[in-house]
């Protein structure tokens, strides 16, 4: 980010944002507002140039929903609990010993978060039992019904957490209120299940070399703007790159909304001069980055 524009960009200006154009079919080019520089009577209402990483805006925004779904009311609208179904064929697997012990401990936390299961004695001698894992909430059950594993290793990483006093436990007395927002609910969430929603975003999205219709465009950067956290995807990575201040006119920029090449785009970016060009580039090794360093 240039100088001139940190802390400049707002939420509120996403929704006043005006699509340009895609761009080499990884970005979406937008023009709007910036906060002043200066308050008072010197301050002067400018504009800048952002690039919206297609693939993270999308991401950010699929997260978002998936957790806004995860909970529903109950008890008249008092509280809110995981929205769950059942799985066709139970997952299955053996603990033994000071596992076996901790699953069956910390089964209600787990349950807190939609991962439902039994525990039943296998042999008491050998300290033993099997679970059977019945229900999931939808937005991590596919996953998990074709990688098991993933649903065990995760049940298994929290209840140990649980056992050394890293992780708080979650009980059915301590449910969330409605009324609060989803971030303030999913503090405590199992890591596993909040890995298993950045994947399926992340799998989910557009994707770089997806060609988008400035109709598309448009959804997507008022999706964005209706996000609570939109300046990073799943991972952490921020969503768009502020490129260059307009100054008080706004600029001009000759798009009528459809795609715009890669090459044309440099000679464009060229004439605006060295800051815009040095945008450019930083633009250009977080597409290297986000193309080779995906984390899923």
């Amino acid at each position: 980010m240039t100088m001139s524009l940190v802390g400049r960009l707002s939420r509120a200006a996403l929704a006043d944002a005006e699509v340009i154009a895609q761009v080499d079919c990884k970005f979406v080019l937008v023009r709007l507002p910036l906060q002043a520089a200066c308050k008072g009577d010197e301050a002067v209402k400018s504009s800048g140039l952002v690039m919206i990483d297609q693939h993270a805006a999308d991401e950010r925004c699929r997260l978002e929903q998936l957790f806004g779904e995860y909970f529903e009311e109950i008890e008249g609208g008092s509280h809110v609990r995981p929205v769950v179904e059942a799985l066709d064929r139970p997952v299955m697997f053996e603990a033994t010993g000071r596992e076996g012990e901790l699953l069956e401990r910390f089964r209600e936390h787990l349950e807190s978060w939609g991962v439902v299961y039994r525990v039943s004695a296998e042999a008491l001698a050998e300290r033993r039992c099997r679970i059977q894992v019945t229900h999931l909430p939808p937005s991590i059950m596919e996953r998990c019904r074709s990688e098991p594993r993933l649903v065990i290793e995760l049940m298994r990483k929290e209840v140990w957490a649980l056992a050394d006093g890293s992780v708080t436990p979650q009980t059915r007395d301590g449910r969330q209120r409605v009324g609060k927002s989803w971030a303030s609910r999913f503090r405590g969430c199992p890591s596993g299940v909040l890995e298993l929603l950045y994947s399926r975003s992340c799998r989910s999205a557009i994707m770089f070399n997806d060609e988008l219709s400035r109709e598309e465009c448009e959804r997507l950067v008022r999706r964005l703007a209706g996000c609570a956290f939109p300046f990073q995807c799943a991972h952490g990575r921020p969503t768009m790159a502020p490129l260059t201040e307009l100054g008080p006119g706004g600029g001009r920029f000759g798009g009528d909304g459809q795609a715009v090449g890669a090459d044309r785009w440099r000679r464009w970016m060229g004439r605006r001069g060295p800051e815009a060009t040095g945008a450019l580039s930083a633009v250009t090794r977080a597409v290297s980055v986000s193309e080779h360093g995906v984390s899923e």
